[in-house]
């Protein structure tokens, strides 16, 4: 069983490929705006490494956002584009839950996954861990980061730190209780286990449908048209 795992929804590029659950080649670099111009080579350039044709691809893993407005389009068509011509299943992913498959488990302790975006903005999410899977326990939520500080208190936090302008300083991530992570970023093979771990216990007749989040309301009546 082959799985193969994209992310477009941050400045980075970030693929995998797994034979059941071994690893077989991934691929984490800072594309930026030429994402859309490599994606396709690099797909390629991934499977022709393990001599593998696209039509030996049995499941694919894409990230929902949210994240970058383009990214996350282009991620996700490419992905969409696949399941369809080759007729697999396709999973879903929001950037939260793959910030949050990141730390090291701990049972039963409840914390936030957190994205900064523009303007000291910050999505976030509580889950924890349970059985050895992510448990969500409340909905994406997008507030300013001073907010998020009182809502969050003594729970423990994993950020995302974009390399870009808008990059929250240590200053800033010390100011949390933050979570012990077990991978230093969220790359496409952290993004393959819980693809993994999720598929494991869906039917395919389970699957969500597949549509990006957006949570600003600019931003949701951009993709609409």
């Amino acid at each position: 069983m082959n799985t193969f795992a994209i992310d477009t929804s941050s400045d980075y590029l970030s693929l995998a490929l797994a034979h059941n659950h071994r690893v077989l080649g991934h691929y984490y670099v800072k594309t930026g705006r030429k994402t859309n111009q490599v994606i396709i080579s690099v797909i390629d350039d991934l499977l022709c490494n393990v001599d593998l044709s696209p039509k030996q691809l049995h499941r694919l893993v894409v990230v929902l956002g949210p994240g970058s407005f383009t990214g996350t389009r282009i991620g996700l068509a490419v992905a969409k584009s696949f399941a369809q011509v080759l007729r697999i299943p396709l999973l879903g992913v929001d950037s939260l839950q793959l910030l949050a498959a990141q730390t090291l488990p701990q049972e039963g302790t409840p914390f936030y996954a957190a994205l900064n975006c523009v303007r000291d903005d910050i999505y976030f999410k509580p889950l924890q861990w349970q059985e050895g899977r992510l448990e969500t326990m409340g909905p994406i939520q997008l507030t300013r980061l001073e907010t998020f500080r009182e809502v969050a208190q003594d729970t423990p936090v994993v950020f995302q730190r974009f390399d870009s302008l808008h990059t929250l300083s240590d200053e800033v991530v010390h100011s949390f209780t933050t979570m012990p992570l077990r991978a230093p970023f969220p790359d496409g093979t952290i993004l393959l286990e819980e693809g993994l771990r999720t598929f494991a216990h869906l039917s395919e007749e389970a699957f969500p449908k597949v549509d990006p989040i957006y949570i600003k309301p600019e931003t949701r009546s951009l993709w609409k048209h």
